[in-house]
């Protein structure tokens, strides 16, 4: 807003008007960017302002007062708020607001970033000190990344999924309830307290967002444990691989390690009963077979061979006969528990095997 000088004076004047009863000041402390020791910031990557106001008023500042707050490069308006205070601010009492992220060009390369605070609903003893400003650089050399560092189930934990039986559905596997996050600032540039961190977690499509909030700063080589969340992720009872995955979105410098994922396989180990009359036995004879690379090779085949395969709920998947050594494909197959049946076609006999398809 370019107006801006205008518009606090004309504040300033309705302040003064009523500052024979006055009874209250708001200063403004500091102001404070996401930049590194040397106050550089990066161009085009969100960051944020933090003002500190104190209340240097003989009296508290009564609950629901209202305040005016506005964020600044140089004499243009970044963002304006109407806040309200939610309980009294005690006299001495030490605030802190963070601005909504914002971006800065990369020239100019030299910047004035203020904050601006004026108590709305009563005039102030003195409104010559509700505003503060600090200079900063724009450059390349700041480099502001937040890396995505851990992601710990809790509930239930990775140990409880990796190798899951669901044994012909029988077994339901739990659903997801407990999981937390970890972070790292793996940039140059220090995050102040207060400052969110925008993060999700995803599984079969079903994305679940938090904002991770800091209670300190976080500077360089710093982490931030997030606190555990229960997302309800509901996991199917169905053989197969699956991946639980945490990203966070706030668009650093660096996508590359904002997203880290967990993976585990659900498996099936029930063996359909034989069909009535037959037991399960080891092969007789010479022939053999052998399972690979999502094939059955079948060897040393001296008399047609019938053979059958069935799934897990007993669904033929193929038959055939073979009078010479060959091979039947799984190419087509889902996962799962399959049963080989072959029967000897001169003698009768019949043997089975059971094979897991991955």
């Amino acid at each position: 807003m370019k107006n801006f000088t205008r518009f606090i004076l004309a504040l300033s004047m309705i302040s003064t008007f009523g500052v024979a009863n006055a009874q209250y000041d708001l200063t403004a402390n500091s102001i404070t960017a996401t930049a590194t020791s040397s106050n550089e910031v990066p161009p085009g990557t969100p960051i944020v302002l933090t003002l500190e106001f104190e209340n240097t008023g003989p009296q508290l500042i009564p609950d629901q007062s209202t305040a005016l707050l506005v964020f600044l490069n140089g004499t243009d308006t970044i963002q304006t708020i109407e806040g309200v205070f939610n309980g009294d601010m005690a006299v001495g009492a030490i605030y802190t607001f963070n601005s909504d992220p914002f971006t800065l060009p990369a020239t100019p390369p030299n910047v004035n970033l203020c904050g601006f605070i004026l108590l709305t609903s009563s005039p102030e003893l003195d409104s010559t000190d509700n505003l503060v400003c600090d200079a900063y650089t724009v450059s390349t050399t700041a480099n502001l990344d937040i890396k995505t560092k851990g992601l710990v189930m809790v509930s239930p934990t990775a140990q409880d999924l990796d190798s899951f039986d669901i044994f012909d559905g029988d077994n339901t596997p739990p659903n997801i309830t407990g999981v937390y996050a970890e972070f790292k600032n793996n940039g140059n540039i220090t995050f102040p307290a207060g400052f969110g961190i925008p993060y999700a977690y995803e599984f079969e499509g079903n994305v679940v967002v938090y904002l991770g909030t800091l209670t300190a700063a976080m500077a360089p080589g710093d982490s931030t444990t997030r606190p555990t969340v229960d997302p309800s992720f509901m996991i199917p009872t169905e053989v197969g691989d699956y991946e639980i995955c945490l990203f966070n979105y706030y668009g650093d410098d660096e996508l590359g390690n904002d997203t880290l994922c967990h993976q585990w396989t659900m498996i099936d180990t029930y063996t359909p009963p034989p069909p009535v009359g037959v037991e399960e036995n080891s092969f007789v004879s010479n022939q053999t077979m052998f399972y690979y690379n999502r094939a059955l090779y079948v060897k040393n085949v001296r008399n047609a061979v019938n053979i059958t395969v069935v799934d897990a709920s007993g669904k033929i998947f193929t038959q055939s006969t073979m009078i010479e050594d060959g091979s039947i494909s799984f190419e087509d197959a889902v996962p799962g528990v399959y049963v080989v049946q072959s029967t000897n076609s001169a003698n009768g006999n019949t043997s089975m095997q059971k094979i897991v398809v991955q």
